[in-house]
């Protein structure tokens, strides 16, 4: 019923974001991701003040850099790249089509399942921008470049895509 609210739970899937860096959270002071925020022509989107309070950088996939775009399209800096107020009502649509009971935080889930067969624990960590304190390995000594990074989410995007085409 919603095409914005569809491209919000893809984008979700493919990146792996929580649903509140995606839409922000009023009450907990998180902003949503503005047009403003989507570097397009570098694949990139910073998600500022994330849950563990410091900034996050995604580095997208062409599938999800596509919903990206299409969402930023003839809209100002300013604006929220998914302008919708209940999501809900999609995510219960597409249930009822699939027969499924998934939950928007599930689809977080779904993409640390898919992509902890695909990379690394170190890279999975960074990815879903998991704090490494405590961790003197990843905080330290593991390092993983952009080049890295933006490849496990193309392996995870892939995934998906493959997995819809075969369905």
């Amino acid at each position: 019923p919603s095409q914005v609210a569809a491209d919000y739970y893809r984008f979700q899937l493919l990146t792996g974001c929580r649903g509140i860096e995606i839409h922000g959270h009023k009450l907990h002071g998180y902003p949503p991701i503005t047009v403003g925020d989507v570097d397009q022509r570098s694949g990139r989107v910073v998600l500022r003040d994330t849950k563990n309070r410091a900034d996050h950088k995604l580095l997208l996939s062409t599938q999800a850099l596509e919903i990206a775009r299409r969402n930023c399209a003839g809209r100002e800096a300013d604006d929220p790249l998914f302008p919708i107020v209940d999501a809900r009502k999609t995510l219960a649509w597409i249930n009822a089509r699939a027969g499924t009971k998934v939950q928007g935080h599930g689809l977080r889930a779904t993409f640390a399942s898919i992509a902890e067969e695909l990379v690394s624990s170190a890279l999975l960590k960074r990815m879903m921008n998991h704090a490494a304190v405590g961790d003197v390995t990843l905080g330290h000594y593991v390092a993983k470049s952009e080049a890295q990074l933006r490849a496990g989410w193309q392996a995870v995007a892939d995934f998906f895509e493959d997995a819809a085409t075969r369905e």
